[in-house]
């Protein structure tokens, strides 16, 4: 029997009842004859189910079945038998299964599947369970979601059970509003539901909301599994008064002290903000896939102060998303993302001169702490996290009139729990606009510029020895470049001419990579969301905000929506926001 290839819908038969046929084209004159056979050929056995009694074929039976197969061709007492009576399968059930061994078609609705799943298991005819599960699969909808996830587990059709969760996950708010489908869930469904990130809920509350009305249809059975389900409710995403107004005052809260811990820690966490980058857990991350967020720049050639762009855009379903206005502008200033907490360090500030300012931004609530300052002015420089700190290497710096920015060979770390920086082994030489990477406790500077040229050296820094080591220098030189590693390789990507270099720190060797199909000018460092190199707000045809991404492991490389604002140099990483947060914010 062939296998199942084709997913066959009559004409005026509703979604619901279904004929599927297990047979290409080219067999249809199979069927044709194996139809034949069945209406003029003597029968030679006997199936009985619920009472009622099939006329079929032997060799027709061991075909299709490997249940059939191992009791007819073998040495059983069985194949010496002209009949059977079979248990646990309904007497439909047989009447559908024959009836597709024989056409190779078989109709199902949601009424009758379990009943043929059931047969079609349990007779080991595998390509009928096939088409029943592309038959679950094709029903999948907001209605029979969390039926036919059910049925899944019950016969273990994984390929059904990861597309039905799958559906469920991304329609949970309407899936949670249909009674009859969400309150089946299995505690085991539940718990993974709630442990995604990329569940479909508007808030932490209303999830929260869900959960408690699964729990509330069935307290006795179910009160028990509350705690191991709130486990996964993100209590600090919440506000306080959220916390305070409705989830303390709810049923499992006042009942069962091990569910209150959760409300506890969520209030501590609200309380103590300045201690939030030391309090991350899995319950404080964002329910979001991450964007790339670009924000400063600067608009026409000038670098003063008043020319500086402090817009924040998320790019987000493909458009570019504004978000609140920051206080500051961040030209030529360095970031990291820490748990994905931004730190904006340095850059140039008013009027106009390198700046030791630390601040960070907590996309959950979209607000900015000022931090501990640098110990040095700087600006064109790199910000490497590592092991709970940052670290500042060179830069350029204001000395004598503060419009100039020779570079520095001083450095630093900062220490996010003590918020403090402190100074660290100075680099060999002066260099700003360098990059760098870490890469097994190790972080890579390379190229930028010194005094008076662009340079291709590689140094080394390695932070549990407080040492630079030197490397074999780039292919080519470059500055105000981006470095990314990608598992065992380092990634160099210049942003004037494209060039795209990749180093082995194990060899310590440096090999050409494919670049961009791109002419571009004037674009700012390029911004990193591994694999993807973005090149945001560049000039090309006249046009000073295009932008676009490539992959440099693919070489793939996609357009993506023009900038909002015609400025340059800006600045870009991955944050993950919460979708309300994007949501409210959705004007540009």
């Amino acid at each position: 029997m062939a296998e199942a290839k084709r997913l066959h819908t009559p004409e005026g038969t509703p979604p619901s009842h279904q004929t599927l046929t297990a047979v290409d084209h080219s067999d249809n004159m199979l069927q044709v004859l194996m139809g034949l056979y069945r209406k003029h050929q003597l029968t030679d056995y006997t199936v009985t189910a619920d009472g009622q009694s099939f006329h079929t074929h032997r060799n027709i039976l061991a075909a299709v079945s490997d249940y059939f197969h191992a009791m007819l061709t073998g040495d059983m007492l069985e194949a010496r038998q002209d009949h059977v009576d079979l248990k646990g399968v309904s007497a439909s059930a047989v009447k559908s299964l024959l009836d597709f061994a024989y056409t190779g078609e078989l109709q199902l609705n949601l009424d009758d599947v379990i009943d043929v799943l059931a047969g079609a298991c349990h007779l080991q005819m595998h390509a009928a369970v096939e088409l029943c599960s592309r038959f679950l699969i094709s029903e999948i909808a907001v209605k029979t979601s969390v039926d036919i996830l059910n049925i899944a587990d019950m016969f273990s059709l994984e390929s059904v059970k990861d597309t039905a969760f799958s559906f469920i996950l991304t329609s949970f708010d309407r899936v949670a509003d249909t009674p009859d489908q969400f309150l089946k869930l299995h505690r085991e469904h539940l718990h993974h539901l709630l442990e995604s990130n990329d569940i479909a809920c508007p808030s932490e509350l209303e999830l929260f909301n869900h959960v408690l009305r699964w729990i509330e249809v069935s307290w006795e059975d179910r009160s028990e599994c509350a705690p191991s389900l709130l486990e996964h409710v993100r209590f600090t995403l919440m506000r306080p008064e959220e916390l305070v107004d409705s989830v303390a005052q709810s049923r499992v809260m006042t009942s069962d002290p091990r569910c209150r811990v959760y409300l506890d820690e969520a209030l501590h966490y609200h309380v103590l903000p300045s201690r939030h980058p030391l309090m991350q857990t899995g319950r404080t991350q964002v329910r979001n896939t991450p964007c790339m967020v670009a924000f400063g720049g600067r608009r026409g050639v000038n670098i003063g102060y008043k020319f500086n762009s402090n817009k924040m855009y998320a790019l987000r379903n493909n458009t570019w998303q504004q978000l609140p206005d920051t206080e500051s502008s961040f030209l030529f200033a360095a970031v990291a993302v820490v748990d994905n907490f931004l730190y904006v360090c340095g850059g140039m500030g008013k009027p106009a001169h390198a700046q030791a300012t630390c601040q960070r931004f907590d996309p959950r609530t979209g607000t900015w702490t000022q931090l501990a300052h640098m110990k040095v002015r700087r600006q064109s420089f790199p910000l490497v996290p590592y092991a709970g700190r940052l670290y500042a290497f060179g830069g350029g710096t204001s000395l004598g009139n503060m419009l100039d920015h020779p570079p520095t060979e001083c450095c630093e770390s900062y220490l996010i729990d003590g918020n403090e920086w402190q100074s660290i082994a100075p680099m060999p030489l002066k260099y700003k606009a360098s990059s760098a990477t870490e890469h097994d406790g190790k972080i890579y500077v390379s190229g930028g510029r010194t005094e008076n040229k662009t340079v291709a050296t590689m140094w080394c820094y390695v932070t549990t020895t407080d040492q630079w080591e030197e490397k074999s220098p780039m292919l080519l030189p470059h500055a105000g470049h981006t470095m990314m590693t990608i598992n065992s390789q380092i990634y160099v990507i210049d942003r004037i001419d494209l060039t795209i270099e990749s180093y082995c720190p194990r060899a310590d060797t440096w090999t050409q990579v494919a670049a961009p199909a791109l002419e571009l000018s004037g674009v700012a460092r390029p911004a990193i969301m591994s694999p993807w190199v973005y090149f945001i707000s560049y000039v090309q045809n006249g046009k000073d905000h295009r932008c676009c991404r490539y992959n440099v492991l693919t070489f793939e490389c996609e357009e993506l929506p023009p900038y909002p604002e015609q400025v340059h140099c800006v600045i870009g990483v991955p944050l993950t926001f919460p979708r309300q947060a994007l949501d409210a914010n959705n004007n540009t």
